[in-house]
């Protein structure tokens, strides 16, 4: 297994913030990571299902958006 297989078999890449979060009733993680661009992802606490929020490769548009999403199902 080469560099990028092992990089691309995670879960997530480099996470740069996280949160705990209920999201359309349903609690779980908020998770802010990165590669080669920036991705949310909200993870599901009792069944670890992922769904991708925002992907985007400006740090400025990521910031606004995490917080936005903490400061609205931040718990």
């Amino acid at each position: 297994m080469g560099l990028l297989d092992k990089i691309f078999d995670r879960d997530y890449g480099i996470v740069h913030k996280s949160a705990v979060i209920k999201y359309n009733g349903i609690e779980g993680w908020l998770i802010w990571d990165y590669l080669l661009v920036n991705e949310l992802t909200f993870e599901e606490k009792e069944s670890g299902k992922k769904h991708s929020l925002k992907v985007t490769v400006s740090d400025k548009k990521m910031e606004a958006c995490f917080n936005e999403l903490v400061e609205k199902y931040g718990i």
